[in-house]
């Protein structure tokens, strides 16, 4: 079954921090002939997805998984990924088509404050501070080593492992290691080992190269499951009038994760904007 996504919009969106925009000053002289020249906005959406990918890996015994831990091991490579979060903050895009001019009377000082895209944000008002509310993004998170990447893989397999030909030979050896492993550590925790830990410190260090090596030997058996997250945004244009309805923002793609919209190869990932409300001039007499 295809799986979708819909991000629905309606309205103004539920945000958290403000972000003030940097603001400047021009004014009406008689150098610009008393005009000042201001860009209207266009209103649109940056859509930021956060994709959790999962890799699965089998281990290199996990076919004895079963005879030596009685435990269902990883049986083959794999990559999954799904949607963890969504994120929706609002963005202004210079109109092109929307650039005017506006001419005031010489000698009265008017001024205007424009935004760093040269959006008009007040008129002989210097105290006012713009700001846009937006929802804080998810955050990449790349992949950590397995157990079996990190040093002590190396450490927990012996000599006889290494020396050892035979797949079948090297599994029992594994397991035999593993459960000794829990034997010595069995008798740490009891107070019966031959060479018992000197202090705390020592008795925690111990444990925990136990634990290590143990963790490593066992992902021989069981395999390895690695997570990370990807980020991406997109940037969704608000409709025109009569065109509002469910478009397709990006694809979600079994090998690759997140793809463009125009990749097939992806389920699609809706957005749907829906006005509410709509602003109006003010009229006066």
């Amino acid at each position: 079954m295809r799986k979708l996504l819909s991000i629905l919009l309606l309205g103004a969106l539920a945000a958290l921090p403000s972000t003030a925009q940097t603001s400047s000053k021009l004014t009406a002289t008689k150098a610009s002939e008393y005009g000042l020249m201001y860009t209207l906005p266009l209103t649109a959406f940056e859509v930021t997805i956060a994709v959790e990918k999962t890799v699965n890996t089998p281990g290199e015994f996990y076919q004895y998984a079963r005879k030596y831990l009685n435990t269902e091991p990883i049986m083959q490579q794999s990559t999954s990924w799904r949607i963890t979060e969504a994120v929706i903050n609002p963005v202004a895009i210079a109109d092109e088509e929307a650039r005017y001019l506006a001419t005031f009377k010489g000698g009265n000082g008017t001024f205007m404050m424009v935004s760093d895209s040269n959006f008009p944000l007040s008129i002989n008002d210097e105290t006012y501070e713009a700001a846009v509310e937006l929802t804080p993004l998810p955050k990449a998170v790349a992949p950590a080593p397995t157990v079996l990447q990190k040093p002590i893989a190396q450490q927990a397999v012996t000599p006889e492992m290494i020396q050892s030909r035979s797949s079948a030979k090297k599994a029992e050896l594994a397991a035999d290691k593993i459960y000794e492993l829990r034997t010595n550590r069995n008798e740490i925790i009891s107070g019966q080992a031959d060479a018992m830990p000197s202090d705390g410190a020592a008795m925690k260090l111990a444990l925990d190269q136990l634990a290590g090596q143990e963790e490593a030997l066992t992902a021989m058996f069981l395999g390895t499951v690695q997570k990370s997250v990807e980020v991406r945004t997109y940037m969704v244009y608000v409709p025109e009038e009569g065109e509002q309805g469910r478009m397709v923002v990006a694809r979600l793609s079994a090998a690759e994760g997140l793809v463009d919209a125009t990749d097939l190869s992806g389920d699609p990932i809706y957005i749907e904007i829906t006005p509410v409300t709509r602003g109006e001039l003010p009229v006066n007499d």
